[in-house]
């Protein structure tokens, strides 16, 4: 596939992922009571833009970047081993960090649910929705953190607030998750008409 074609597909799967992953979590994290946020806003920004498809813009923006930072990997072997460990670990994180926040069973069984889905995507899909996931906590998050405030003159790192900062990881590790799922999606829809 060429390299226009792949940038093509990134800066879709992008787009796609903040639709289908990033504002998703965003209405969970806000019906579990953990965050609040309206979702899928159309009010303008200061240049007459609806707040979702300038979002979706930078999403495919992102998109882009890890095209290009993925190919110039050229990771391509799928992750049996490395799917099951990082699935148990994220289980892990996800079970301590809701177990924070609910203190009861709800802990546990989201904390499974996340874990296994981690597991099964990075089985299924290969090291690229690791590095998802990584990204999107690498990349956007840590706009999110420290360029943005700089931009607005507040303080990074959500002024040190931890639940701040975890949502934001989340966020940002789901839309990471979401661009990487998508664009193999699409990469494999683009092949078979290849």
């Amino acid at each position: 596939m060429s390299v226009v074609v792949r940038i093509l597909l990134g800066f879709i799967a992008g787009a796609l992922a903040v639709l289908m992953f990033h504002q998703p979590t965003i209405w969970g994290l806000t019906q579990l009571g953990l965050a609040s946020g309206a979702v899928y806003q159309m009010t303008p920004n200061p240049w007459g833009v609806p707040t979702i498809a300038n979002q979706c813009f930078w999403g495919g923006m992102w998109g882009v970047l890890f095209v290009l930072l993925w190919d110039r990997q050229g990771w391509d072997a799928r992750g049996s081993l490395m799917g099951l460990f990082f699935g148990i670990s994220a289980g892990l994180i996800a079970w301590g960090a809701l177990h924070l926040a609910f203190g009861d069973i709800r802990a546990v069984a989201i904390a499974l649910v996340f874990g296994v889905t981690i597991a099964a995507f990075i089985l299924l899909l290969g090291p690229e929705v690791l590095f998802g996931m990584v990204f999107g906590v690498m990349g956007p998050a840590m706009v999110n953190w420290v360029v943005l405030p700089l931009i607005r003159g507040q303080a990074l790192f959500g002024g040190g607030a931890g639940g701040a900062i975890a949502r934001t990881a989340l966020i940002g590790a789901m839309f990471g998750l979401g661009l990487a799922v998508l664009l193999s999606l699409l990469e494999k829809i683009g092949a078979r008409r290849a």
